[in-house]
């Protein structure tokens, strides 16, 4: 398969021949704030941080650039693809219009029903957990683009393991933690790498883009704090709750904030190759053993 070309990323939109789909405002919570904030330029396409190099002026462009950075990442040979928490499904369009076999799977059915109005029916978009997705055809990649926090770490490996070819490849872009401190809302960075390598998973590549993806924090709080009466007049109607979603929301996002800025979280991007061939039960309790014992000794510090 050839690199994709970033000229031709934005596929056409096909009309829907369904029901209407659901306004931004009818999004479960705290999507419909964030697709809010990143469509405050023009319509969202995306959920996830952007990428913002040198000249990046928006932050549309700056979701532009991580999504063909994660897209340039995917090995040759592949042909078939899951992307598991597709969001609003403009990645599962994309990889489609480059040429790729794709499902778009998440559990939240009006987000599917915003992928399937905005880029066909025809796509395979399927309401479902990834703990729960099965297929009758094995997957050359599976890809989380910011969807991996949502799901166990074992489970995750285990059964990406489950769908994938041999040598077929994961394909992970996310939040991290570091160490024992910060809030335990993503994975611990060793233990995703050790754990994988425990499970057969052997890391081919890393790249840390904290740096790079921080500016969107501000973004999407400057968007949300800026427009506040606009965004309450909006989703009033639907949502009763929405200037206590929002003050919550963004209590949040400024702790995670200083947490990044602390160092206690980041993002990196990771891709794995299943290697057929998982560590035994003895190395793999060797390799994990330091973070255990860190576990450990904390619980007996507590008392």
């Amino acid at each position: 398969m050839e690199s994709p070309d970033p000229s031709s990323a934005l596929p056409s939109l096909a009309v829907g021949t369904g029901p209407a789909p659901p306004a931004i405002e009818d999004l479960e919570f705290p999507y419909c704030l964030y697709a809010w904030a990143c469509g405050t330029e023009e319509e969202a396409d995306f959920l996830h941080y952007g990428l913002w190099k040198d000249g990046t002026e928006s932050g549309k462009q700056a979701q532009e650039n991580l999504a063909l950075l994660v897209r340039s990442l995917i090995p040759d040979g592949v042909e078939r693809i899951l992307d598991s928490g597709c969001g609003l499904g403009r990645t599962t369009a994309d990889l489609t219009r480059d040429g790729y076999s794709v499902v778009g799977i998440s559990p939240d059915e009006k987000l599917m029903e915003l992928a399937r109005a905005r880029f066909g029916r025809h796509l395979p978009f399927r309401t479902v957990r990834f703990e729960d997705y099965a297929d009758t055809d094995a997957f050359d990649l599976v890809l989380f683009q910011e969807s991996s926090n949502y799901i166990g770490l074992r489970t995750l490996l285990r059964h990406s393991r489950e769908l994938l070819r041999p040598r077929g490849y994961l394909l992970l872009c996310d939040e991290v933690r570091y160490g024992v401190k910060g809030v335990l809302a993503f994975h611990r960075r060793d233990l995703l790498v050790k754990l994988a390598g425990c499970l057969g998973f052997r890391l081919l590549s890393q790249r840390d883009i904290t740096r790079e993806v921080m500016p969107t924090r501000a973004w999407v709080a400057d968007a949300l704090a800026g427009n506040r009466e606009e965004i309450i007049r909006r989703f009033r109607p639907r949502r009763e709750d929405v200037e206590r979603e929002l003050d919550q929301f963004l209590e949040d996002w400024d702790r995670h904030t200083a947490a990044f800025e602390s160092g206690h979280f980041g993002y990196e991007v990771f891709l794995f190759q299943w290697s057929g061939t998982p560590l035994s039960r003895l190395r793999c309790a060797l390799s994990l053993a330091p973070a255990a014992l860190g576990a450990a000794g904390r619980r007996f510090r507590r008392g």
